[in-house]
């Protein structure tokens, strides 16, 4: 596994990019992640007119190479919706928690959700017997502690004290605090 972490600008992707098409010319079985919408990723590999890699994992096609190549772009909402289902026991509660729009408005948007979600991908594609080797284009970010940190300040947010905010999402909030939430 290899995580290539910097600002922007600094090359992660074409980085990411050469490391995968090494990986997949020494016989390896490589997946190769970005979060990133503009599809350079794409660009790089040369897929940007076979429709990009967005909508899921691609194989890039190669010749003459042992190994094998797959590109995706992380959507952020779908991984995070994965996560509840995964990790919650009753369907009821899961349905609760999609339906709540301050879940839907957390998986979208909220800083660090990209982090969370791209290194939950990770470890999806590492676990898997499907690849030898999976790489991770990250977003731009000043230190790669605060990219690393970014799980962290996620988990907080699913203590018990706030998961109950996700819990009954057609009740109505009660005081002036959870008015706010409620909204």
């Amino acid at each position: 596994m290899l995580v290539c972490v910097g600002s922007g600008g600094v090359g992660k992707t074409t980085v990411s990019s050469a490391l995968a098409m090494r990986g997949a010319q020494l016989g390896r079985r490589v997946l190769v992640l970005t979060v990133d919408p503009a599809k350079r990723l794409a660009t790089a590999l040369g897929l940007e007119d076979a429709g990009g890699v967005s909508g899921g994992e691609r194989q890039v096609p190669l010749a003459d190479v042992k190994g094998s190549l797959h590109a995706a772009v992380i959507d952020s909402k779908a991984i995070f919706d994965d996560f509840i289902r995964t990790h919650s026991k009753e369907a009821d509660v899961v349905a609760r928690i999609m339906r709540n729009r301050l879940y839907q408005q957390m998986s979208t948007t909220l800083s660090g959700a990209q982090e969370f979600t791209a290194l939950e991908r990770l470890l999806q594609g590492s676990e898997s017997d499907r690849f030898d080797l999976v790489i991770l284009d990250t977003p731009p970010t000043k230190h790669a502690m605060d990219f690393l940190s970014a799980p962290e300040r996620i988990q907080s947010l699913f203590q018990d004290s706030v998961t109950k905010w996700f819990m009954a999402p057609d009740e109505k909030p009660q005081g002036f605090i959870a008015g706010i939430v409620g909204r």
